[in-house]
């Protein structure tokens, strides 16, 4: 499995930003939970030009969001090299154990019959996530 992953060039730039995404991950949490923080003091602490729509809340909450998006981008990267690491492997042990039988003759039925083909793919988006 891991050797074709290794073709795909997606496969290929993931493992290239996996250490990126990883420590990123945990340094841009720290840094938005640090404004968070300081948005709430100045918002509870001062009046007037740091208040709620003043210039200093604006660039945090503003910093705040930035820091969300590359967040989700690190976390989503992540949860990709999990997936496409784990999740094939995954789908063959789920119909292994589910049929009782090897999964070579699971796919023989999946090309035979148009239904259980059907329920391969519904079945198998399920195991892959799960």
């Amino acid at each position: 499995h891991q050797d074709e992953l290794n073709k795909l060039w997606i496969w290929r730039l993931l493992m290239r930003r996996k250490a990126i995404a990883v420590s990123l991950t945990f340094r841009v949490a720290l840094l938005q939970n640090i404004l968070i923080l300081a948005q709430n003091k100045v918002a509870i602490t001062t009046e007037g030009w740091a208040s709620e729509g003043g210039v200093l809340d604006t660039i945090l909450i503003v910093g705040i969001y930035i820091l969300s998006a590359f967040l989700a981008i690190a976390a989503l990267t992540v949860c990709l090299i999990y997936a496409m690491q784990s999740g094939p492997l995954r789908v063959r042990e789920m119909w292994k154990e589910a049929m009782q039988q090897p999964y070579e003759e699971v796919l023989q039925r999946v090309r035979k019959s148009p239904f259980f083909r059907l329920r391969w793919l519904i079945a198998s988006s399920y195991y892959f996530l799960a």
